[in-house]
């Protein structure tokens, strides 16, 4: 279990209930500290205990702070320990121990307070510490102090398959009225027997369900970390590796939204209803697997489909694509089969094969797309820049950028401002449009320009 505490709240002090409180002092730890450290170490944690080279390495770490608290009227004055670090404005409290016959007199509290002040004065802003659901007396001693809860890691420590009883208990006994919770963890331990765990009635009368990867490697609850992304030739959600019945396996099919046909081969019974982004890579689209009416963003790159299906896809069957990518060889496109049709949905216009057009007639793009108000594509030459600026008219903003193949043209491109100043205006209706640009022409070239509102 981990918890943790701002440190701009008001802990709540213990009183010490030893005679002599005055007796107890609080001080760096010193290197010749350490075997008794270590002695202390072992009889509190037994198996669980640290050895010498991590104190040693801990008390060299220039990050970290450890302290000594000591019995000034003892023979062995040495009756506890803290360690603590502090990284990127957080302390991490790493181990607070007494040696048990200081336990129940509030040294502890004193300890952990004196770390928590070191804390703010290294101006941290927040602290951390984990400890084990079965250690009521640690646990009390945090939440008195301030520290609260933040996240659950079950098989923390190295007590086997009864850290997940612990977690059980931990959450009927201390958060009863609990409704929602949510993890996603790599288990300590491996095997198709890990997802069993959970199919105990603590999390199945709870409507808690996990689930887990194909080689077991992670757990995570769905629906709420359930994967959105999707290919069509992966393996349909298998009851080994989810508590869901497999009645609600349809919950990983609803959390899709990227979805990508990969396959021609692959025949799947799930449809998946809220697919935002497509990708097609294969010369095939399966019916009834994706609801393409909802689809906003497709990205296609492969050259078994013809600029002619695509666009007829698009008018037909996903009337919310805003957003066209054609990711493959610029084609030899005739107007004459499209000229009926006009795409006024699509805003943003991705072309990386554009630039590949060289010695092919330029195709009016234009006139498929007539709303374009994004352009990001690849160019080989000023002229194509010159050409594109002339058809989109209602641009926003563009992205223009040698390809790959073509770097040989980069120093040959030469932009200026008057020069995009005459090819974004329109002197014949004596219309000034306001823009800015950035260009990157140190490795390769590249503009970026953002047209903004007219000037009459």
């Amino acid at each position: 279990m981990s918890s943790e505490l701002h440190t701009n709240d008001d802990d709540q002090a213990l009183a010490i209930t030893s005679n002599k409180p005055n007796q107890y002092e609080i001080r760096p730890m010193n290197e010749t500290d350490l075997p008794t450290v270590l002695e202390i170490e072992k009889i509190v944690w037994h198996d669980e205990s640290w050895d010498l080279e991590f104190f040693y390495n801990f008390f060299n770490d220039p990050l970290s702070s450890c302290w000594i608290l000591e019995n000034t009227n003892s023979a062995q004055p040495i009756v506890g320990y803290g360690l603590q670090s502090l990284l990127h404005n957080k302390s991490s409290i790493t181990n607070l121990t007494l040696h048990p016959s200081q336990w129940g007199r509030g040294l502890g509290g004193l300890l952990l307070r004196h770390m928590i002040k070191h804390a703010r004065l290294s101006c941290a802003v927040r602290m951390s510490l984990e400890v084990s659901t079965s250690n009521k007396r640690a646990y009390n001693l945090y939440f008195n102090h301030g520290f609260r809860i933040s996240k659950l890691l079950p098989q923390y420590y190295s007590e086997g398959s009864d850290a997940y009883y612990q977690w059980e208990r931990f959450l009927s006994n201390h958060l009863p009225r609990l409704s929602t919770f949510n993890f996603n963890i790599t288990p300590c331990s491996s095997g198709t027997n890990v997802i069993d765990q959970y199919r105990r009635p603590f999390w199945l009368n709870r409507y808690w369900y996990v689930a887990c990867d194909e080689t077991h490697s992670y757990l995570f609850t769905v629906p709420y970390f359930a994967s959105t992304l999707m290919n069509h030739s992966s393996v349909p959600v298998s009851s080994n590796c989810t508590t869901l019945p497999i009645e609600q396996h349809h919950i990983f099919y609803d959390c899709v939204t990227n979805f990508t046909f990969d396959s021609d081969g692959c025949k799947l019974s799930s449809r998946y209803n809220y697919v935002k982004k497509l990708f097609l890579r294969c010369s095939y689209i399966e019916d009834n697997v994706v609801d393409l009416s909802r689809v906003q963003t497709f990205i296609v790159s492969t050259t078994e489909w013809s600029l002619y299906k695509i666009i007829t896809l698009i008018k037909e069957a996903m009337p919310s694509v805003n957003c066209l990518t054609l990711d493959y060889a610029y084609p030899r496109v005739s107007y004459q089969c499209l000229e009926n049709i006009s795409l006024k949905q699509v805003k943003k216009l991705c072309l990386p094969e554009y630039g590949k057009s060289e010695g092919i007639k330029p195709f009016d793009w234009s006139q498929l797309f007539p709303c374009v108000e994004r352009l990001h594509i690849s160019i080989n030459s000023k002229s194509q820049i010159k050409c594109l600026l002339n058809q989109f008219r209602n641009l926003m903003s563009g992205y223009f950028y040698v390809g790959f193949g073509h770097q040989d043209r980069n120093k040959s491109i030469q932009i200026t401002h008057s020069w995009l100043q005459k090819q974004i205006s329109c002197p014949k209706e004596k219309i000034t449009k306001n823009f800015t640009y950035r260009i990157e022409n140190r490795f390769s070239f590249s503009l970026c320009l953002w047209i903004g509102e007219n000037s009459y």
